[in-house]
């Protein structure tokens, strides 16, 4: 076992798949008894790392400001000298292009691609390629490594595609009581006689929920209830979102819960799981998520999702941006009975154990670090 230090930067620790891979790996690493450390803004997940004693340090590696960055360059120079760091993981773009200056003959620099990032123009284009300059490139998806492949002109053998891990002990749906799930539906007002369908994912234009409305407005009178899940840090979007379900008289059908700690506890209540984003997703976790639940899922068949439905029947399936398919499939698996139900998602958690683990997740990634 060849040993190595590490050092993950990632803009800030609040919540999402980013923030979650770099969580499950810094504790994978300190299970297997590596010394590893992270540099973030921080956020309300820094209390996971508190809780394994993993060291965190507070820089603000989340800012675009030129001057910020520069001076990032010297802050984790510092880390990196006291620490005798030798392999330096950097998950986004602005802190990329510091970790880069700090590269030395005693250190390697890795990046990870979790999108196809907007690269639309000349601008965007050379700022995202922060991350191609690593040493080694991990995609978390091979949608992922196609698009960079052919839109950074990036060599094939640099890259090394890791999927997303789903911690399967903590997305357990035996570990749930059922008095937590009642009392918690309770208190949220979801309603017990209708099936819930779930469309998680952060409040944000492009994760498709004003466009989701359009799909309940044609199956309200059906014995359904949406919950929109996810980061609602975005005021005007959910402000739109909301003006949106009130002018739709639709505030008897769905309802926004934001972000929540508990999402098995989520997935578990819902009887579909939808993913309709406008545009393909790195990787999309929240399907892996649901699909390690053994619940339902309905999802746009494209990005890396793609890759995770590849195996289900025909009735996952939906062609991207087609809301006439969606309504369909949303409907027959409303009709699908209890027994039906149960053959089709026992084979989900199958397909996530042997593929989309935290497990497999973390002996490749220190596959790739001891092989730098």
């Amino acid at each position: 076992m060849k040993n190595f230090i590490l050092l993950q930067i990632v803009p800030s620790l609040d919540s999402g798949g980013v923030e979650q891979g770099t969580i499950d790996l810094a504790k994978g690493l300190i299970k297997n008894g590596y010394e590893s450390f992270v540099v973030s803004n921080g956020g309300e997940m820094l209390r996971i790392l508190e809780r394994y004693k993993i060291t965190h340090f507070k820089l603000p590696v989340h800012s675009k400001n030129l001057i910020t960055m520069y001076l990032n360059i010297w802050r984790l120079k510092n880390i990196i000298n006291k620490n005798n760091i030798n392999i330096i993981h950097v998950r986004s773009r602005a802190p990329a292009w510091s970790a880069f200056f700090c590269k030395s003959k005693k250190t390697k620099l890795i990046s990870t691609f979790h999108n196809i990032y907007g690269h639309q123009n000349i601008i965007k284009k050379k700022y995202n390629e922060s991350l191609a300059k690593s040493d080694k490139i991990i995609a978390i998806s091979e949608y992922v490594k196609k698009s960079i492949i052919k839109i950074y002109n990036i060599e094939p053998k640099k890259i090394t595609v890791i999927h997303r891990g789903i911690d399967l002990n903590f997305f357990d749906l035996y570990n749930l009581k059922d008095e937590d799930i009642i009392n918690f539906m309770k208190k949220n007002f979801i309603p017990f006689d209708k099936k819930i369908i779930l469309f998680p994912g952060r409040l944000t234009e492009w994760k498709g929920q004003l466009e989701f409305i359009e799909i309940l407005k044609r199956i309200k009178n059906k014995n359904i209830f949406c919950i929109f899940v996810g980061d609602n840090k975005n005021i005007n979007y959910l402000k739109k979102l909301n003006k949106k379900i009130y002018k739709n008289n639709l505030e008897h059908v769905c309802k926004i819960l934001g972000n929540q700690k508990n999402m098995p506890l989520i997935y578990k209540l819902s009887h579909i799981v939808v993913s309709a984003p406008l545009k393909g997703e790195g990787f999309g976790r929240t399907i892996a998520e649901a699909m390690a639940m053994k619940r339902l899922v309905i999802a746009y068949d494209f990005g890396g999702v793609k890759e995770q439905i590849q195996d289900l029947p025909e009735i996952n399936h939906v062609s991207p941006l087609n809301q006439d398919e969606l309504l369909k499939k949303i409907l027959q698996c409303i009709e699908i009975n209890d027994e039906e139900y149960i053959n089709l998602t026992n084979k989900y958690y199958d397909i996530v154990l042997n593929k989309f683990n935290t497990k497999n997740m973390i002996d490749k990634t220190i596959e790739l670090y001891q092989s730098l």
